[in-house]
C-alpha cells in the first residue's frame, strides 16, 4: 500500500511545491472489540473472531486510521544553511555572518 500512495502523491504533486517529496508511513498494529462478550484484542493471522468467546460479533477499533501526522517544509534556504552547518562540522574554513573566520579543528 504504501507504494501505491507514494506513486499518487507523485503524480499529484508534480510541478506544486511539493514535488519530489517523500511519503513515510507508521503502521497501527488492528485492534478489535467483541460485542458479546467485550473482550479487546489483537487477531492473529485471517480468524477475527473473538478469542475469549468465539465470537463472530466484532468491530475494529483501532488500525484503520490513515491520519496525516505533519509535514515538514524544507525550502532551497535550508538546505544551503544544513550545507554549510554540515562543512562546520567537519571542520572546514567557514565565514561567520559577522565576518570572522572559522578555521575548524587544528
Amino acid at each position: 500500500m504504501d507504494e501505491s500512495v507514494q506513486f499518487y502523491w507523485d503524480f499529484v504533486s508534480q510541478g506544486t511545491s511539493a514535488e519530489g517529496a517523500r511519503l513515510h508511513f507508521r503502521r497501527v498494529p488492528v485492534e478489535m472489540h467483541c460485542l458479546d462478550c467485550d473482550e479487546r484484542y489483537r487477531p492473529g493471522g485471517e480468524d477475527l473472531s473473538c478469542p475469549r468467546c468465539d465470537g463472530a460479533r466484532v468491530r475494529v477499533v483501532a488500525g484503520e486510521e490513515f491520519h496525516l501526522e505533519a509535514i515538514d517544509v524544507e525550502t532551497a534556504e535550508d538546505v544551503a544553511a544544513r550545507a554549510v552547518a554540515d562543512v562546520d562540522a567537519v571542520g572546514q574554513s567557514t565565514v561567520r555572518d559577522d565576518g570572522s573566520a572559522n578555521e575548524g579543528p587544528s
